[in-house]
């Protein structure tokens, strides 16, 4: 419900993260759209237990194997002890208290375009169904992020023909089936 309740992106990204949040036990919920092609991800938004961590995560580029393991596979990714990790940046999670890890690739027509992640203090935190529920989440995200930028692109589409339509210099008129008329512009108005 939360996730088909706006078309606006941020709005989308900011509800989404909330809801996580309060459905899988964790210290930190995330959201990051991705692009493969150059091997980057941005911070949509984070909510935090810690609000120092969350200013410490910044856009930056996808360089770690499993963040490339998980836009080539497609599939969640559950580190259970980021100390065990090799992945340096993992280890700095545990310095700032987070020591399990999900990230759940967002994934629409065969591409991963974001990552939706929780992360928690303790070790071993998360089950399969969590993983299930992440899962379940980033398809219904991949669908609503699609539909949100189609909406963007017939709202933009619209105004550009609306102002075409009012700086015509010539009349244009609409009507509807029945032959009314809907609308008119200043140059139908001028003759």
């Amino acid at each position: 419900k939360a996730i088909n309740s706006t078309l606006d992106l941020e709005e989308l990204f900011q509800t989404t993260v909330r809801q996580v949040k309060r459905v899988v036990p964790c210290a930190r919920a995330s959201l990051f759209t991705a692009d493969a092609d150059t091997e980057t991800y941005s911070r949509i938004f984070v909510v935090d237990d810690d609000k120092s961590r969350e200013q410490s995560l910044s856009p930056e580029r996808l360089r770690a194997d499993h963040w490339r393991e998980a836009v080539k596979s497609k599939r969640p990714l559950y580190i259970p002890d980021v100390r065990l990790d090799p992945h340096p940046k993992r280890r700095n999670l545990a310095a700032r208290g987070l020591q399990s890890i999900i990230n759940v690739p967002i994934v629409n027509e065969g591409e991963c375009i974001g990552f939706l992640n929780v992360s928690s203090p303790q070790v071993n935190a998360y089950r399969d169904e969590h993983i299930e529920i992440l899962s379940w989440v980033a398809d219904r995200l991949a669908v609503a992020m699609k539909n949100a930028e189609l909406y963007e692109q017939v709202r933009e589409t619209g105004e550009r023909l609306d102002n075409f339509v009012r700086s015509a210099f010539h009349g244009i008129i609409t009507t509807d089936l029945n032959r009314r008329i809907t609308s008119w512009n200043p140059g139908a108005e001028h003759l």
